[in-house]
């Protein structure tokens, strides 16, 4: 099953994985938190972070 999610959640996702970033949490607990695959919210960030 395939999951859309808005450019609104995306960015959102994106904005608060930097932020954890800088204070250490890793990327994935993150994700897990927000109830997505790191890998896509991986992705997201490259796209955002460009």
């Amino acid at each position: 099953m395939v999951r859309e999610y808005t450019a609104e959640f995306k960015l959102e996702a994106v904005k608060l994985a930097n932020e954890q970033k800088k204070v250490g949490q890793p990327v994935a607990k993150v994700a897990r938190d927000l109830g997505i695959r790191d890998s896509v919210l991986g992705k997201w960030m490259k796209k955002y972070n460009e």
